[in-house]
């Protein structure tokens, strides 16, 4: 995620001024905010997950870091809601859906209702991954390997997160459309949608 930002955002105009690295398991981030903070950046991306995210949100706020913040697909959890609210306000996700849209409540009545829980973005991908699995099987007409893979590189599925087309080649998702997220009072409130 972090290759395919700095290649963008630098194609796109965009200035890199600091790039800092963390090891797993890290939980003070203050020597790498330090020398960001010193860069003076208009934005810090956080292409990490939710709990490292509150973490170092926290202590760049802490230290006086006030630049927006911005994040993929790892950040939309409740629980960096609770550990991180008042950080991360303000902030912006790169997601793959909207959890609000229209389209994905009646899957998320049903997941509730079942499981007495919210749905988390792994649950939204996992109903999606599974509809492109059955869709494969079932132009492949049966369970024979090959012909699944050959079916996968072919897909073309409407799923809760959009459009799910595969590139025969590489093997990855094409024209996947990104919802655009702004964290506001504790809550992810759809933007836009990004089309590329």
């Amino acid at each position: 995620m972090t290759e395919f930002f700095v290649k963008t955002f630098t194609e796109k105009g965009g200035a890199v001024v600091a790039k800092e690295a963390f090891k797993f398991g890290d939980t003070d981030f203050r020597p790498q905010l330090s020398k960001i903070k010193a860069a003076n950046p208009d934005l810090i991306f956080m292409p990490y997950f939710f709990k490292e995210v509150a973490l170092s949100s926290n202590q760049a706020r802490e230290l006086g870091i006030k630049c927006t913040l911005m994040g993929g697909d790892g950040w939309p959890s409740e629980v960096l809601i609770e550990m991180a609210k008042d950080a991360i306000e303000g902030s912006y996700v790169v997601n793959h859906l909207d959890f609000d849209d229209p389209d994905v409540m009646d899957f998320k009545a049903r997941y509730i209702k079942k499981y007495n829980r919210q749905v988390e973005l792994n649950g939204f991908l996992a109903h999606d991954a599974f509809l492109v699995f059955v869709d494969a099987v079932k132009r492949a007409n049966g369970f024979d390997p090959v012909a699944i893979k050959n079916a996968l590189e072919t897909t073309n599925v409407t799923g809760i997160t959009g459009t799910i087309r595969i590139d025969k080649d590489t093997h990855n998702p094409e024209g996947k459309e990104a919802a655009i997220i702004k964290i506001v009072d504790g809550n992810y409130i759809f933007q836009q949608k990004y089309a590329p």
